[in-house]
């Protein structure tokens, strides 16, 4: 994942898409128009319209304020028809956190220049990041957001430790692991979400934070070890 690869660049260094398939061509070389594809389609309009019901709560509202009734109040269905599509409310969270992991991939994919920057690439990225603060919020909160980003970090501290141990063979093992958490935590969507949600930084304004505290850590990290 190219979110590691930024982290990883800090060492050393001081939507989801709703369209439908596209349909076999009918005898006049035009898509197909059945009944099956326009309820499919409805059916999509539908599901996309309770998504953004969600997404929307998440962002006026509590957390707490997530409801069914809630849900198809804010989409003008029936709490009969958001049943149908999404049986419990973990249901719907768990769908908006996935769309969140796909649109962070979309974010990050032809970036590649930036990771020269890795400054100015987390300012990209928490940008990106404020556009679509209810999908983050909806991924800290859903078990399948979590295990989303249980897996990104398992793989994250390992690649960390890694890379933290050619960079600073001659300190300790607990302390480049501790290192290597501390950058993970400041660099995370928690991290985000605190400077951003609770503290009222913009996106770009809460990056140049996190990437002023990422150096200055390197940089004292090298002091106390005697690297410097």
């Amino acid at each position: 994942m190219q979110y590691l690869s930024l982290i990883m660049s800090l060492v050393g260094d001081l939507i989801y898409d709703d369209t439908m398939d596209e349909q076999p061509a009918g005898p006049t070389g035009g898509k197909a128009t059945g009944p099956d594809d326009l309820r499919r389609r409805r059916a999509e309009v539908t599901r996309q319209a309770i998504r953004e019901a969600v997404e929307g709560l998440l962002v006026d509202e509590h957390p707490a304020a997530l409801s069914i009734p809630a849900v198809a109040a804010r989409a003008g269905v029936s709490v009969r028809t958001v049943y149908r599509y999404f049986p419990t409310k973990q249901d719907l969270l768990d769908d908006v956190a996935e769309i969140q992991q796909r649109r962070a991939d979309e974010i990050m994919d032809g970036r590649q220049d930036l990771f020269d920057r890795p400054g100015r690439y987390l300012a990209t990225l928490w940008t990106d990041f404020e556009r679509d603060v209810e999908a983050i919020r909806a991924q800290h909160l859903s078990p399948v957001g979590r295990d989303i980003r249980l897996r990104r970090l398992e793989a994250l501290r390992s690649q960390m430790q890694v890379r933290l141990d050619k960079a600073f063979p001659q300190a300790s093992t607990k302390d480049r692991a501790d290192l290597g958490d501390l950058i993970t935590l400041i660099m995370s969507s928690s991290a985000f979400l605190e400077l951003h949600t609770r503290m009222g930084h913009t996106g770009p304004d809460a990056a140049r934070l996190a990437w002023w505290a990422a150096r200055a850590m390197q940089k004292q990290f090298k002091a106390d070890s005697g690297l410097s």
